[in-house]
């Protein structure tokens, strides 16, 4: 199994209940290709920087989540064929470069920090 990383763009004036729905039809398109969801973050409503089937504003969601390789094309297919999904991107996730980002995160964040230069002495009016 590979990790992945999907952004997906729903359209922006579907409500809470529609919207909670179609991120359901989601989960379970990713559990029918036998995936599982490691991660779940809600960009909530952003504007896009052209429009997409004719809106400006779309809602946001990303998913991490692993598939089998094998199985990642017949869900970009189903993908392409969802009505509810306006566009969608997909990108294999470098898990070793991403260790390597934390690890040098952590290194930087247990270096202590300079001193503060000390204050210019104010001038004195005589």
């Amino acid at each position: 199994m590979k990790a992945y990383e999907g952004v997906f763009i729903y359209p922006p004036d579907s409500g809470t209940d529609t919207r909670e729905r179609e991120f359901r039809t989601l989960d379970d398109l990713i559990k029918k290709f036998q995936g599982t969801i490691t991660e779940k973050i809600d960009l909530g409503r952003r504007q896009l920087g052209y429009s997409l089937k004719k809106f400006r504003d779309g809602y946001f969601l990303v998913l991490h989540f692993q598939m089998d390789p094998a199985k990642i094309d017949e869900f970009r297919k189903a993908l392409e064929l969802s009505e509810e999904v306006l566009k969608y991107m997909l990108t294999v996730k470098d898990l070793k470069a991403a260790a390597k980002l934390a690890k040098r995160a952590a290194a930087q964040a247990a270096k202590p920090a300079a001193p503060a230069p000390a204050p210019a002495p104010s001038p004195t009016v005589s």
